[in-house]
């Protein structure tokens, strides 16, 4: 009876892995995608390349621009006719990616992972990550926490 419960426990883990491992796939063909979308703009990629670097930073439209040399107006402009989407949306779509990676292979808190990507606080990071996700961050651990 024991062994029959713990392969039931195996094979719902084994399950949970699968499914994170095709989503992680998919997220992977997609940054490829974009990528290769984005390939014929420096300016995209400058951007996009800015926001990984900064990614444990809140996003600062005025900081960027002056780092990147180009007004702010522009940036938002050329982003949003590139990608059909706003550099802020972006940039959390790349904070929400790195807060599941967090969550699956790591056992830092909420807090902690909150603290290292640059938001003011727990509360904050979980309602963003109910936006994109439609689950907390604590219920997205337990399902595929390794």
């Amino acid at each position: 009876m024991v062994k029959l419960v713990e392969k039931a426990g195996i094979i719902e883990l084994t399950v949970a892995v699968v499914d994170l491992t095709q989503e992680i796939g998919e997220l992977f063909v997609k940054r490829v995608r974009a990528a290769q979308n984005f390939s014929n703009s420096s300016l995209i990629f400058l951007i996009q390349d800015y926001i990984f670097k900064h990614l444990n930073e809140p996003v600062n439209l005025t900081i960027m621009a002056e780092q990147l040399g180009y007004s702010k107006n522009y940036l938002c402009y050329s982003f949003k006719q590139a990608t059909n989407q706003t550099i802020v949306n972006y940039a959390n779509e790349q904070k929400i990616r790195e807060i599941q990676s967090q969550l699956v292979f790591s056992n830092k808190t909420v807090t902690e992972i909150a603290a290292m990507l640059g938001f003011s606080d727990q509360s904050y990071l979980t309602k963003l990550f109910k936006k994109y996700l439609n689950t907390t961050p604590t219920h997205f651990r337990k399902k595929y926490h390794i």
